[in-house]
């Protein structure tokens, strides 16, 4: 299932108030945190948007310093290049070395960093001979932690593909406009509440049991119907199984022919 159109989640807080009755002004802020955490329950691909930060003219991702800070509506990565080239998650236990000799290694900023490669490719070093498992030189690696992307590189200018929590120009999450979904997100502010209530003895344990059993219902119906492809989607899925010769290469091209039914041959 794909997803067209977005509504503000203050919709849902409007639709609280009319489901409730409640008279008393809601917690804002915990609504809007509950409803980040509902859409993680929910866990569906579909609900987030695909974003792409440093394109042209975005200058914000041209590092000097081994890193960037991810975008502050990231959720999810899906790729990322650096000048350009697809770069890879880290292998190396000594991806954050970067500059230095520790252990008796040495990195490509340090002056003992003398390697070169033979026509059989063989990696010869001065100080470690001939190895195989010199993997310093074979390609720019990178590692998220701590709101940051880092890479094994000083400088460069990152491209980030990534999946987005959708807001609205106030700020307010954006949810998909479906009618389950909208009820899903409803139901569990609503549980929250009662729940709360139960819990200082102002609803009854009836009460937070059958608002739990309506978000129970709801959550369960969209999170299934948010699995079943559409028509292009089915499209593509069966032009990606259909492929007589598979191409091990797609990663270099972004996965950019996956879908299609004519891909690059090796």
């Amino acid at each position: 299932m794909t997803i067209d159109k977005y509504v503000s989640s203050k919709s849902i807080i409007e639709a609280v108030y009319r489901d409730t009755g409640i008279s008393y002004e809601l917690p804002y802020s915990d609504c809007i945190n509950w409803i980040y955490t509902v859409m993680e329950f929910i866990g569906s691909p579909a609900q987030y948007i695909p974003k792409i930060r440093g394109i042209a003219g975005d200058s914000g991702y041209d590092f000097e310093n081994y890193k960037i800070k991810l975008p502050c509506d990231f959720h999810r990565l899906s790729m990322i290049s650096v000048d350009g080239v697809p770069v890879r998650s880290k292998t190396s236990e000594f991806h954050h070395l970067m500059d230095g000799v520790c252990c008796g290694l040495s990195t490509p900023g340090s002056s003992s960093f003398d390697v070169f490669t033979d026509a059989f490719g063989n990696v010869f070093n001065s100080n470690l001979g001939v190895t195989d498992n010199w993997r310093f030189h074979t390609g720019v690696t990178f590692d998220i932690n701590n709101d940051f992307i880092t890479f094994n590189v000083k400088s460069g200018r990152a491209c980030l593909a990534y999946m987005a929590f959708p807001v609205d120009d106030e700020g307010f999450p954006m949810i998909p406009d479906n009618a389950k979904y909208v009820e899903a997100v409803t139901r569990y502010l609503i549980m929250k509440l009662d729940y709360i209530g139960w819990r200082t003895n102002q609803v009854s344990k009836d009460v937070y049991m059958d608002a739990k059993q309506e978000y129970e219902w709801y959550v369960g119906s969209i999170t299934n119907e948010l699995k079943i492809p559409d028509l292009n989607q089915m499209e593509s899925l069966k032009n990606a199984l259909v492929r007589l010769k598979p191409n091990h290469q797609e990663y270099s091209s972004f996965f950019s022919s996956l879908g299609s039914n004519r891909g690059h041959r090796n």
